[in-house]
């Protein structure tokens, strides 16, 4: 213990590090460790986060581990420029938008389906879904990824061109992105589940109309209660006045944790606007470190 406190690793990082490993390891089969046979390097990375213990007789090579956030951070900018991310000018607003009240979640929303009890049957009861204009217009219904039991839920605002084009959340650019700053809070994207307030991609990437969200709304209600997380991480301005109407603008309310029907909502940049203005990544970084603590301290 002394040793980590020189470290400068303060106890509920610590904490955070110890459960997600417990957590990787019960997934793995592993039931116990014998740390008295255990290599001093593979223990000394163990107490350092890192998961590269694996159960016996699996493969002897391990998967590659998680790299700690700091050195994230640096891969991060590097592909956002890989990407062809645009470099922040001092003209450069926040994402901001203006956001109609129109658009906010309808105030008595179609209740949702009591018989549907998975995501599998959900999805399959919408896939064919034409209630808005957006269906004559997209080529996939995006309905969302991940675990479905997970304790953190990702909301964005509506699927993009690659992701209309594949069927699936978040795999363009900003997708990319949002994929490294997850595995930055020592998770994996497979444990989150990442889905959008609309399931079709509006034309030109604008904003979700009123009827579209309305639309729409009724499956994200299902998709939460289904789910069922300790925490949703809203991406912008759109999905977060989706859940919470009348909230001032994402700069003032990101990294505050909000309430949704007795649910812990934070919202944060959405990762398109960080490709766009690097000076935000700093407080994105506090935001997810800030939902890490929030996920797994309850």
């Amino acid at each position: 213990m002394e040793r980590t406190r020189d470290q400068g690793v303060d106890y509920a990082t610590m904490v955070l590090h110890l459960e997600n490993q417990l957590n990787w390891l019960r997934k793995q089969g592993c039931t116990h460790l014998n740390l008295e046979e255990m290599p001093q390097a593979e223990l000394h990375k163990l107490l350092e986060g890192v998961y590269r213990i694996v159960p016996e007789g699996q493969a002897a090579e391990a998967s590659p581990p998680p790299q700690e956030p700091e050195g994230l951070k640096e891969q991060v900018r590097e592909l956002s420029e890989q990407l062809g991310a645009e470099p922040q000018s001092p003209s450069a607003q926040p994402d901001d938008r203006p956001t109609p009240p129109s658009l906010n979640a309808p105030s008595t929303p179609a209740p949702p389906s009591t018989q549907t009890t998975t995501l599998e049957a959900l999805q399959q009861t919408h896939h064919n879904c034409q209630r808005c204009a957006l269906g004559k217009t997209r080529t996939h219904l995006v309905f969302g990824e991940g675990n479905a039991g997970a304790r953190l839920l990702f909301l964005g605002e509506g699927p993009g061109a690659d992701e209309d084009a594949s069927g699936r959340p978040f795999v363009g650019r900003a997708g990319k992105l949002l994929s490294k700053m997850i595995l930055s809070m020592g998770i994996d994207r497979p444990d989150v589940y990442i889905t959008n307030v609309v399931k079709c991609r509006p034309p030109g990437n604008r904003n979700p109309e009123a009827e579209e969200v309305a639309q729409c709304f009724p499956i994200l209600e299902q998709q939460i209660a289904l789910i069922n997380p300790a925490l949703i991480i809203t991406l912008g301005n759109v999905p977060t006045r989706a859940l919470i109407p009348d909230i001032p603008g994402i700069t003032k309310v990101r990294g505050k944790t909000l309430n949704y029907h007795g649910r812990t909502v934070l919202p944060t940049f959405h990762p398109a606007y960080l490709l766009r203005n690097r000076s935000a990544f700093e407080l994105a970084w506090q935001d997810f470190r800030t939902a890490a603590q929030l996920a797994f301290s309850q």
